[in-house]
C-alpha cells in the first residue's frame, strides 16, 4: 500500500473515474491500473497531462527509438535507486533490446560494464550526469554528443525522457511503490508490441526490435 494516499480505482468519480477508463480501454488485457498512475489521481486535470506526456514522449519512436530510450529510463532510474522504474523499464528494455548483458549492467546502474556503442555510451553519460549533478552539464558535455553523432533533436529529446523520469523515480520512491514484473504482460498473447496513449489519437506501435 503507497505511504500517500490516493484514488483506488473502485472509489473514483469524475475526470479521475473517466481516466481509469480511458486506460482500462486501451489495455484491456491489463488487470489493474499501474500504480505509477494512480500516484497523480488525486489531480485528475494533471493525470491526463501525465499520461498523454509519458506515452507520447517515451513509448514510441521519436528522435531517439523506443529501444534507446529505455536504455536512458532504465539507467536513470537505477542511478536513482527506484526500484519501481528500474525493474518495469529493464523488462521493456529486456523486450527491446536483445542485449542482456547490456540490461544487467544498466539495470545495476553501471555503465562501466555494459557493453553499449560509444555513442550509446555518450549518450548514457550524459544521462547520468543530468540526473545527478544537472547544475554542472557544461557546453563541452554536449559537444560530446554531438561528436558521437548525435543531432540537436536527439539530444534534445535526451533530456526530455531523462526529466521525466527523474520526476517519475521521485515520485514513485516518495510513494514508496513496490516492484512489478511486467514480463508477464509482455510475454501475453494480448500484446502486440504496442502501447496506446488513453487520451490522444495515436496508437504506439514499434517492432519488438526498435
Amino acid at each position: 500500500m503507497a505511504r500517500i494516499g490516493w484514488v483506488e480505482e473502485a472509489d473514483a468519480t469524475g475526470e479521475t473515474a473517466e481516466l481509469y477508463d480511458a486506460w482500462r480501454q486501451a489495455n484491456p488485457s491489463r488487470d489493474k491500473i499501474p500504480d505509477i498512475l494512480k500516484c497523480f489521481s488525486t489531480r485528475p486535470d494533471v493525470l491526463k497531462h501525465m499520461l498523454a506526456f509519458s506515452y507520447e514522449l517515451h513509448f514510441r519512436d521519436g528522435a531517439l527509438t523506443w529501444a534507446t530510450k529505455e536504455l536512458l529510463a532504465t539507467y536513470v532510474s537505477a542511478l536513482n535507486r527506484c526500484e519501481y522504474c528500474a525493474s518495469s523499464h529493464a523488462c521493456f528494455l529486456e523486450y527491446k533490446d536483445p542485449r542482456g548483458d547490456v540490461v544487467a549492467a544498466l539495470r545495476r546502474g553501471d555503465l562501466d560494464r555494459a557493453p553499449v556503442t560509444d555513442a550509446e555510451r555518450a549518450l548514457l553519460a550524459f544521462s547520468g550526469r543530468l540526473t545527478l549533478t544537472s547544475h554542472e552539464v557544461t557546453d563541452a558535455d554536449v559537444d560530446r554528443l554531438r561528436q558521437a553523432s548525435w543531432a540537436e533533436p536527439q539530444i534534445a529529446e535526451t533530456v526530455y525522457v531523462v526529466a521525466m523520469f527523474n520526476l517519475f523515480n521521485r515520485v514513485a520512491n516518495a510513494f514508496g511503490l513496490a516492484p512489478v514484473d511486467y514480463r508477464q504482460i509482455l510475454a501475453q498473447p494480448e500484446f502486440k508490441g504496442s502501447f496506446e496513449n488513453p487520451v490522444g489519437q495515436n496508437s504506439v506501435t514499434q517492432n519488438p526490435g526498435g
